[in-house]
């Protein structure tokens, strides 16, 4: 049916990942809706995309070794990059969060414009530790 209204997300959803510098520099990485796979040989930078996902939206494990090896996996493919993250919330709005080394995620319009928008708990579409603990390498 051509016509049919699209039907609403159930969640928001993370639509890509683009780093700027660094390791990475100017990789993008584009997730289609639904179940996603990240295939590569080892040290062409799986976990390192995957880590700077968490780093970008603030979602750092409580855990304070992972928190310690997170960090300084970061630090060493970053540098003095910056990682983007394009968000769509469930509701089909679009954003971009921001963020590098040493500063706080910024949450952008579609057009770069800062949104005042948090990453906090409680914020508008904060991610969930618990949603991201399969981010942790299985050895």
């Amino acid at each position: 049916m051509a016509n049919a209204p699209l039907e609403k997300a159930p969640f928001h959803r993370i639509r890509w990942i683009s780093i700027v510098g660094g390791f990475m520099d100017g990789a993008k990485i584009e997730f289609a809706p639904g179940l996603n796979c990240i295939i590569g040989a080892r040290g062409t930078g799986k976990t390192t995309a995957l880590e700077f996902i968490r780093f970008a939206l603030d979602a750092m494990p409580d855990d304070r070794d992972a928190c310690r090896r997170i960090e300084g996996l970061v630090n060493r493919n970053l540098d003095f990059g910056r990682v983007e993250v394009g968000i769509e919330t469930k509701d089909g709005l679009t954003y971009v969060v921001t963020r590098s080394l040493n500063d706080a995620p910024m949450v952008l319009s579609d057009e770069g414009t800062p949104t005042g928008i948090t990453l906090k708990a409680g914020g508008f579409f904060a991610a969930s530790k618990n949603a991201l603990t399969s981010l942790e390498p299985n050895g």
